[in-house]
């Protein structure tokens, strides 16, 4: 794959087209907020009862990232295997109402920065995909984009989604080519990637754990380890915050880009659970 890093804006004034085309749709209300980490940093970031707005390369200000509903992820080295339990996926679920958004994108701005997205418009730029700055403006482009919760998490885009979009709509039918990447039956794994679809909402505040994160997702030997060990410290620390865990079974013969469908059939079930989606 050869990557081609999104610029910031285009050659003119950013367009507003994919903004104004999500405009009257609406889905999934009450859909969580999610953060990806490794393990390792999971574990600062309770120690320390924070999620922290840290300094963004691409839009250079201090930002604290979430997807709506979907983990998507990506890890470094996280196709090779490790003895390292600490480099492995460690996944906040959060209360949307605790957030105040700053921004929101249809998919991984870094990942655009970054030239991940192939299918790209080369004469746009990320902020031509700039959407409402809201949850639900978040809504508002998945009801837009995709039937229902279960396509989302799948990364199927409506199949009729551009049969009325004329092509001078350049923001829409850009969207539309890069949020097909994250289709696995559209894509073979060289080119496949979950960060093109899965909306990204941004806040410059830090939060708070405690009342905010809904669900922990981490690996269960991170605190349960051989013959009957704990790893009492954190184990508190998660009960101190009223935090509720789910544990994946961590094998370093497995990949940490391995455990990526078992995590997002979690998110989805604890929402479906949770709300009336």
């Amino acid at each position: 794959m050869t990557k081609k890093p999104m610029k910031m804006t285009g050659p003119s004034a950013p367009t507003s087209d994919l903004r104004d085309r999500v405009s009257v749709s609406r889905l999934g209300d009450h859909l969580p907020l999610v953060h990806v980490t490794e393990m390792g940093f999971g574990k600062e970031i309770l120690v320390s009862g924070q999620l922290k707005a840290t300094r963004c390369k691409v839009f250079d200000r201090d930002l604290l990232y979430f997807f709506l509903g979907r983990p998507a992820y990506r890890l470094r080295d996280e196709s090779e295997a490790s003895q390292f339990i600490s480099r492995y996926p460690c996944v906040f679920v959060v209360d949307p109402k605790r957030i105040t958004p700053s921004q929101v994108y249809p998919f991984d701005t870094g990942a655009a920065a970054a030239g991940f997205y192939e299918g790209a418009d080369p004469h746009l730029g990320i902020q031509d995909y700039l959407l409402e700055g809201s949850y639900d403006g978040a809504r508002k482009q998945l009801g837009f984009a995709f039937d229902g919760i279960d396509d989302y998490f799948e990364g199927r885009v409506k199949p009729d989604l551009t049969d009325d979009v004329p092509e001078f709509e350049q923001a829409t039918l850009s969207y539309v080519a890069i949020a097909n990447q994250a289709n696995r039956g559209k894509n073979d794994p060289n080119t496949y990637d979950d960060r093109a679809s899965a909306i990204e909402i941004a806040t410059h505040r830090h939060l708070d754990l405690k009342g905010a994160v809904q669900l922990l997702i981490m690996p269960q030997q991170f605190v349960e380890g051989k013959n009957g060990s704990k790893n009492v410290v954190l184990l508190n620390r998660i009960k101190d915050l009223g935090i509720d865990v789910s544990f994946y079974v961590w094998d370093p013969a497995r990949t940490p880009a391995d455990f990526r469908a078992e995590i997002n059939a979690k998110v989805l079930n604890f929402a479906k659970g949770s709300s009336a989606l």
